[in-house]
């Protein structure tokens, strides 16, 4: 659970810091496949996926911000089946919050296992708590 957290503050400081600007790295062409170094090449399949919203580029990592990846792409693409990309059950859960969220969509927390996902999940949308 740790390492997940670590990924999204990753992506999510990548994103806020100004140094990673998507707009012109969407024009950007990667070659993230001649890269060596696994780490490295995994980070630039991360910005190129960030950059261009592809899933595709999710596919090809190898370390354990795969599964943060597609959470970030499913979000920003509102699409619930990237994941199901998704194998950690908690990593999915948190995928369905944001998807639900992006969508304003409460009927998504009901697809959540984790009570306190789908809880938070709902909350988030409806600004109440669910009468159980």
């Amino acid at each position: 659970m740790k390492k997940y957290f670590a990924g999204i503050l990753i992506i999510s400081i990548i994103l806020s810091c100004g140094c990673f600007d998507a707009e012109a790295e969407k024009e950007h062409s990667y070659d993230c496949d001649s890269i060596l170094d696994g780490d490295s090449k995994d980070l630039c399949y991360i910005i190129k996926a960030i950059a261009k919203n592809d899933v595709y580029s999710c596919d090809k990592i190898n370390n354990y911000y795969k599964e943060e990846c597609y959470t970030f792409i499913a979000v920003e693409k509102k699409d619930l089946s990237i994941c199901n990309n998704i194998l950690t059950q908690d990593k999915k859960d948190l995928c369905y919050s944001g998807v639900g969220i992006a969508r304003k969509d409460a009927r998504v927390c009901t697809r959540i296992q984790s009570t306190v996902w789908s809880e938070w999940c709902y909350v988030e949308i409806t600004g109440e708590k669910r009468n159980e």
